[in-house]
């Protein structure tokens, strides 16, 4: 799990650091991110510690209910800056945004039951 924590809370860090448009990197948002991940994590691992299937399940739903949110987050860092994307792949990325969605929905509503 330490690389995973590590990697993921990198990510967020600097995808935070982006979005504030800091300049500096902070060891100590690294830090508290570290920390919040682990801690998020050991609660999930703990809490379903009996039934691994539903810690499956569970990590499924967050999955793609979460995934939309993320490529939304990256595809607005990708259209900032002085390398922003045009053209053909600034039309992929907003198809792959749609596409995303669309399943999360999709999942959303699978699993309330609307399509049983």
């Amino acid at each position: 799990m330490g690389s995973v924590n590590d990697g993921y809370s990198r990510a967020n860090n600097e995808a935070l650091r982006l979005l504030m448009k800091k300049e500096h990197r902070s060891a100590r948002n690294l830090n508290i991110w570290m920390t919040v991940t682990a801690l998020v994590g050991i609660v999930i691992i703990a809490g379903f510690m009996s039934d691994v299937a539903t810690l499956l399940y569970f990590a499924m739903i967050c999955s793609f209910v979460s995934t939309p949110f993320f490529a939304l987050l990256n595809f607005s860092l990708v259209r900032s800056g002085t390398n922003k994307v045009t053209g053909g792949l600034f039309w992929l990325g907003v198809f792959g945004f749609l596409y995303l969605a669309g399943f999360s929905i999709l999942f959303i509503v699978y699993e309330a039951g609307l399509l049983k």
